[in-house]
This record gives structure tokens, sequence and C-alpha cells, in this order.
């Protein structure tokens, strides 16, 4: 489910890691050397506890929270880099790359769930918003290239792809037929997502 809301509007690196008990902040616990530089994280706080990390050279590693050795690493296939990490209990660890046109579902252990890649990275521009992910129940909702895509969690299949190209909508904003650019998701309790768009100011001279 979606809804649209619219107004108008003119191998790993040397480089630490390292992580802290709660009440030895400012303290070193452990550090290591050649985790990367690190461009995205996400904790799994049990079961057992993790630190999944993203570095500038396409990698995808999960630390152990007691020494910072490295449980697994992944190499992301042709250098590609990882614009978002997501963990999911009980589904592993989500990868969107490729200016969110690729995404990937890893175990818990490492390996590869499925892979739902497409084509060569998105061109980005200045006002071309970065790639958005959203997990809702057992939907994957990506938000890249103006569109809208929901995946299903367990196995990757495309379940629609949705693009802002309602005149009734975008009228009923006030802007310009063509204009609406997505920005950004919100979840909803209802297991769909509410999309936040903007578009330019409808003008006389537009037909």
């Amino acid at each position: 489910r979606v809804m649209l809301t619219a107004a108008a509007a003119a191998a790993l690196l040397a480089a630490p890691a390292a992580a802290i008990y709660e009440d030895e902040a400012g303290v070193i616990d452990w550090h290591i050397k050649n985790v990367g530089m690190v461009t995205d994280a996400v904790v799994r706080v049990k079961n057992p506890p993790r630190s999944y990390v993203a570095t500038d050279k396409a990698i995808v590693a999960a630390l152990r929270h007691d020494d910072g050795s490295v449980a697994w690493r992944y190499e992301m296939p042709n250098g590609e880099l990882v614009d978002e990490l997501r963990y999911v209990e009980d589904a592993g660890l989500l990868v969107l790359s490729k200016r969110g046109r690729s995404l990937r579902r890893l175990s818990r252990k490492g390996g590869l769930v499925w892979d739902q890649s497409g084509g060569g990275a998105a061109a980005e521009t200045p006002s071309t918003p970065p790639p958005r992910m959203e997990v809702v129940d057992d939907t994957v909702f990506v938000l890249a290239d103006n569109a809208l895509t929901a995946s299903d969690l367990a196995t990757g299949r495309v379940l629609f792809v949705y693009f802002p190209d309602d005149e009734k909508l975008a009228e009923k904003a006030g802007c310009a037929p063509d204009t609406l650019m997505m920005h950004a998701l919100r979840p909803r309790g209802d297991g769909g997502v509410t999309v936040v768009a903007t578009g330019r100011a409808k003008r006389k001279s537009d037909k």
C-alpha cells in the first residue's frame, strides 16, 4: 500500500573501529585495525551481538563485540559501494547499493540469500535525492530513481514498482505535470508507506 503526498515547491581498509561499554564513555574498550573506512554501520545487540559495517572498498563485514574481530566478510560484486545497511531480525542484513538499483539480503552468517540487481548505477545530480529503504512487516520498500519498488523480504521478488506520474495527483497538489519528485518514506501502521514528494508549482503556461 502506498500513499503519496505532494507539496508545491519552487579487501578491507586500514582505519580503526572502536566499541565502549555504556559506563565507560570516552574509554576505548577495544579497537581493531584493517576494518576499513566505514561508510555505514548497524548494530545487533543480541544473539549474538554484532556490528555490521560497510567500507569504501566495497566490503561488508560483521564484527564481534567482545574483541572486535571479523566474524565474516562479504565482497560486493564489481566493486559496488553500499548505499545503506539495514538489519532485520530473523531475516539478516539488507544491503542497498548502486544508488538504490541493487538490493541484496545476507544471512546472519554472511551468506547471500537473494540478489535483486538492476542495471548500471543511477546517474547522480545535485537534485537527485539519495536512495531510501524501509522495511515494513514482510516488505522492503526502496525509493530510488524517482520510483518506489516493493519487494518480498523472504524471496526478493518484486511486488510492484510505483512511479509518481499521476496527473490528477499533481493537479490536486497544485504542481505542474511530470514534476513530482519523491524524497522520503514514512512507514505506516497498516503495513504500507507514505511517500513524501515535491513538485514545481503549476504555471499558466503549463498544459
